[in-house]
């Protein structure tokens, strides 16, 4: 690796290559769902919504309007608007929690499942044949390093948990 000169900086390494495939992935991955949320007539923000809902029920987390403003960065007037865009659309409903009936939780609709498989369901399984070439050691480091760089982009600099 060579060295690289930055503005009125100092010389460092060439970060790995990996950082820049990483980068191009993040790209790419940006330009196809802006695609996918234009041809199904929502707003990049709107889809990113869903597949965040989506995500949530997956794992078995319940999500509220202020989780989802969180996990957004959105402020709490641009959420609700968001969601009434999604009711109107039918691919989410609320529900009154079961647990704590003051809260109430966001559920993705079967429209708004089948929209996710429909667009990206593909693309989930052609990239979960490509881990499973690699041996499980290997898909844990993956794991490792993604997570760590996903603490990063959210701030949470000092949370990785690689040595």
């Amino acid at each position: 690796m060579g060295d690289v000169v930055e503005p009125d900086g100092p010389r460092r390494r060439e970060p790995p290559r990996v950082v820049h495939l990483l980068r191009a992935f993040a790209f790419a991955y940006a330009d196809r769902t802006s695609a996918i949320a234009a041809d199904i007539g929502l707003h990049p923000t709107d889809l990113r919504a869903l597949v965040e809902l989506l995500d949530a029920e997956r794992q078995g987390r319940q999500l509220t309007a202020g989780g989802l403003a969180q996990a957004l960065g959105m402020t709490t007037p641009a959420t609700a608007a968001l969601l009434k865009r999604l009711e109107r659309r039918g691919l989410l409903a609320r529900r009154r929690s079961q647990l704590d009936g003051r809260r109430v939780e966001l559920v993705a609709s079967p429209a708004a499942l089948e929209l996710g498989w429909h667009h990206f369901g593909e693309l989930v399984d052609l990239l979960a044949e490509i881990a499973g070439h690699f041996e499980p050691r290997t898909t844990l480091a993956m794991e490792e390093f993604l997570g760590d760089a996903l603490d990063v982009l959210r701030g949470d600099r000092g949370g990785g948990t690689a040595g």
